[in-house]
């Protein structure tokens, strides 16, 4: 299974962006800001391919979607939260945005997590990998340096 992250254009804080199952829009996003130089808990992961597991998480319980190969980043996971102190690295989820104040809603309250999780675990199930590719919005900077960001690594 093919999964996309778009992303948008960076904010001095975060980054919202849209996830696509198969072409197909399944929720927002919201992830820390791209940095040229990483801050540990306060850096986005680079764009690039990479693959999708459910692993069992001491913090966000089974079936934890979780990225795997992320060159200089550990348990990048997809979970809930409300803003871009809850990311961590991590890329949160959900169905409303405020992009003026950097929040998202519906992880939890409305399912978006669960519904996603469940796409996965039935690709899981029929035997298939699952796989995301990150892409940077065009014409993306890094905000701590200013200097231009690869759409695709």
């Amino acid at each position: 299974m093919k999964c996309v992250l778009q992303r948008k254009v960076s904010a001095a804080d975060w980054m919202f962006g849209d996830w696509f199952i198969e072409g197909e829009w399944q929720c927002h996003t919201l992830e820390d800001e791209l940095r040229e130089l990483k801050v540990d808990k306060e850096t986005a992961i680079g764009a690039g391919l990479y693959e999708l597991v459910l692993e069992d998480s001491p913090k966000f319980g089974p079936d934890t979607i979780t990225f795997v190969g992320v060159n200089n980043f550990k348990y990048i996971r997809v979970h809930g939260g409300t803003s871009d102190d809850d990311t961590e690295g991590c890329v949160i989820v959900g169905d409303k945005v405020d992009e003026d104040l950097g929040k998202i809603s519906g992880a939890k309250v409305r399912g978006v997590l669960e519904a996603l999780k469940l796409k996965l675990i039935e690709a899981i199930d029929r035997g298939e990998r699952v796989w995301i590719e990150v892409r940077n919005a065009p014409g993306a900077k890094y905000v701590d340096t200013g200097a231009t960001v690869a759409e695709v690594a």
